[in-house]
């Protein structure tokens, strides 16, 4: 018999058979589970009939789960060169790391990995072991990152030394179900415009930076496409918010 435990509940109960020599292992698949968000503990124990050692029968790690609330799915395109053992990657929020990669095995391949993000901006990092970048002496190393909507938010063509920092944002398409007010935005980052897909005719659409003044405020009479001028904005973070009668609307976009 296998009992999991999670944070001190036990979620299930597990009868096993079989037969598992000295320093053999096997593998005993759960339910999924619901973790709490911040730090988690989960202990597995074993009875066993005929155990002359019941010492070691148990085992507990303890771990912390960061639980995200609607999230956005990004792709990372990662062409490697001919040495992928030297290359690592991370997502980052100031000191915490949200999501990381490599080193890897296949040379000069496509790697594609997924990550989600909650709303906000954030660092993405690559790492070059040797210090020659992923391009272009040893290969044509490259990376995209894409959001959910298939915007390129962030690339390079591999040219860097030891590392390359980029800034990218999550702006999820923000919806309020029971009014139906959806906003797209895209590209994010921004450097001259940002394009706003409204769906509702009066809106007023207002940027705040991060201190909270209104930086940008248009009152829009139709719906369809608007291109917001962002080229005369300091680079930084900043927060779209639109308003109609149907509701209120905001995501986060970053200007280069």
């Amino acid at each position: 018999m296998v009992t999991v435990q999670l944070n001190g509940n036990t979620l299930e109960q597990v009868n096993w058979y079989g037969s598992l020599g000295s320093n053999q292992s096997a593998v005993v698949n759960l339910s999924p589970q619901a973790l709490q968000n911040g730090e988690n503990t989960l202990e597995v124990s074993v009875e066993i009939e005929e155990d002359e050692d019941e010492s070691n029968n148990s085992s507990s790690f303890t771990f912390n789960a960061v639980i995200i609330e609607n999230p956005s799915i990004f792709q990372l395109n990662l062409t490697l060169d001919e040495y992928p053992e030297e290359t690592t990657w991370e997502v980052s929020d100031g000191a915490t790391v949200i999501a990381s990669g490599g080193p890897y095995t296949e040379e000069s391949s496509l790697v594609i990995e997924e990550f989600c993000l909650p709303e906000g901006c954030f660092v993405f990092t690559i790492y070059d072991e040797y210090e020659d970048g992923i391009c272009c002496v040893y290969g044509e190393g490259s990376y995209t990152i894409e959001n959910q909507e298939v915007v390129e938010v962030a690339s390079s063509n591999g040219e860097f030394t030891s590392e390359e920092s980029q800034d990218f944002c999550a702006s999820i398409t923000a919806v309020e179900e029971e009014k139906g007010l959806q906003l797209q935005f895209f590209p994010n980052p921004s450097s001259v415009r940002l394009t706003v897909m409204l769906d509702q005719d009066n809106s007023m659409i207002t940027v705040y930076d991060i201190s909270g003044r209104t930086v940008i405020q248009i009152m829009n009479s139709a719906s369809g496409i608007l291109e917001l001028d962002t080229e005369h904005l300091t680079s930084g973070t900043y927060v779209l918010s639109v308003s109609s009668n149907k509701g209120d609307s905001r995501g986060v976009f970053l200007k280069e």
